[in-house]
């Protein structure tokens, strides 16, 4: 985590902590401490050594870093109880937005359908708008992804994600069970490249296919959403699609209009 309370109760960033300064969790109150090497981003981390959110990890990859750099301090890293403040959690952001809360996770990791499931109906049934953003670009080993086609003019794109490598723990789930289209979003960043189909022959002359890139050395980064909350398999659906420097200007904006 990048933010902890100081004696006095402060919210204070990993940069701006200084050593010798007493520091705990702002979530459980444990005490914690400076993690400044030369490796991995400086952060604090539980002298326990273990996290008091289990959905919450004390490291974090430079892609989840650098999207939730996108947000001001005053919206990462923020604990949310549930209406019984019992069981809280840790969002990657929260911030308003016309009238909304929203909640942004960032996931670099693999995650089971459970533990999916059961973060977004914590967020989701406190009546925030959710948003998933999934990492399937920097990640070993890379996942093939290809299109078949893009329109430019309309922002979408016709993807193909072969069933060795399509996100499974998608599969069959039903959001519409329990969010709209307003509540919930799911995006993927994707490194995707143009499709084509390949014959191939079984020696009694019947054939099967497969879908392989048409250039195995063109790749191109999106940030993609499914135009639809219902999947029995989620291996050829249309999305919405964004490039980089988009996309990273629309989370900016959320930022420059957020609410208090």
């Amino acid at each position: 985590m990048f933010f902890a309370n100081d004696e006095k109760g402060c919210r204070i960033h990993i940069d701006d902590a200084r050593k010798g300064c007493v520091y705990t969790c702002p979530a459980c109150n444990d005490p914690v401490i400076m993690k400044c090497g030369d490796i991995v981003a400086h952060h604090f981390s539980h002298k326990a050594k273990k996290n008091c959110d289990p959905w919450y990890k004390d490291k974090m990859s430079a892609w989840h870093r650098r999207l939730q750099n996108c947000f001001p301090p005053s919206s990462q890293e923020i604990v949310v109880w549930n209406t019984e403040h019992t069981v809280f959690h840790i969002a990657d952001v929260l911030f308003k937005y016309n009238g909304h809360t929203y909640v942004i996770e960032f996931q670099h990791s693999p995650i089971s359908r459970k533990e999916f499931n059961l973060r977004s109906r914590f967020y989701l049934n406190l009546g925030y708008r959710l948003v998933w953003i999934f990492d399937y670009c920097d990640i070993d080993p890379p996942k093939k992804i290809l299109y078949k086609k893009i329109d430019t003019s309309a922002g979408t794109v016709e993807l193909i994600w072969p069933s060795r490598d399509r996100v499974r723990f998608l599969d069959d789930l039903n959001i519409l069970e329990y969010a709209d289209e307003e509540q919930f979003h799911i995006f993927f960043h994707i490194a995707t490249g143009l499709g084509q189909e390949v014959e191939h022959s079984f020696p009694n002359g019947e054939s099967w296919y497969t879908w392989e890139y048409a250039n195995p050395f063109l790749r191109e980064r999106y940030f993609v959403e499914p135009r639809a909350l219902k999947w029995e398999h989620l291996d050829e659906f249309d999305a919405l699609y964004y490039e980089e420097k988009e996309f990273f200007e629309l989370l900016t904006h959320y930022t420059s209009k957020k609410e208090d």
